[in-house]
């Protein structure tokens, strides 16, 4: 996979390998054809798999893998992440269910994931990393506001002042960003 372009992020305890996240363009996963959505968008780099050993779940390390690939993906300016996942049902076997590497429903919605193409099975998900970008340079310009002293003659809250600016200064900084 990473000869051709793929993406393989680690977390270590102890240096123990505890979780590992498969990642890349879509035409690296051969077997995605097999799903109803296919082909996912090829802009889009396709998560194959996020896999937690049973005893470090539940203590954020599959969401600090899906942050490190989310942040290589700001910097290279790809737009979109996209994952099948795997609903519970009454026909999946309980034990399978949370021992497979396909990652679960809850967890992808729970970190910004929306359905793109619903399936009872196995839906596609699709975060979009420019809503990241936009939510960073939002929580900076409130920081760079909250710091600036304006004098007691101008009172504008903050808030009024954000509305009023944060247009403005978006279609810069996404004009800026494109060349």
């Amino acid at each position: 996979i990473l000869k051709n372009g793929g993406i393989i992020k680690t977390a270590f305890s102890n240096k123990k390998c505890v979780g590992i996240l498969i990642a890349g363009k879509y035409y690296l996963f051969p077997r995605l054809k097999f799903f109803n959505f296919y082909p996912p968008d090829p802009d889009s780099i396709f998560i194959s798999c996020i896999y937690v050993i049973p005893g470090y779940r539940n203590f954020g390390v599959g969401k600090k893998l899906l942050i490190a690939l989310e942040k290589d993906l700001v910097k290279s300016k790809i737009s979109s992440i996209e994952s099948v996942c795997k609903r519970l049902n009454d026909e999946i076997d309980i034990g399978d269910y949370t021992n497979s590497p396909i990652i679960p429903l809850k967890f992808l919605i729970k970190n910004g994931f929306y359905i793109k193409h619903n399936d009872i099975l196995y839906p596609l998900l699709r975060l979009d990393v420019s809503t990241i970008v936009m939510a960073q340079e939002i929580f900076t310009l409130k920081s760079i506001l909250k710091k600036v002293n304006l004098e007691k003659s101008i009172k504008i809250p903050i808030e009024h002042f954000i509305k009023k600016y944060l247009s403005q200064f978006l279609a810069t900084f996404i004009s800026n960003n494109k060349k």
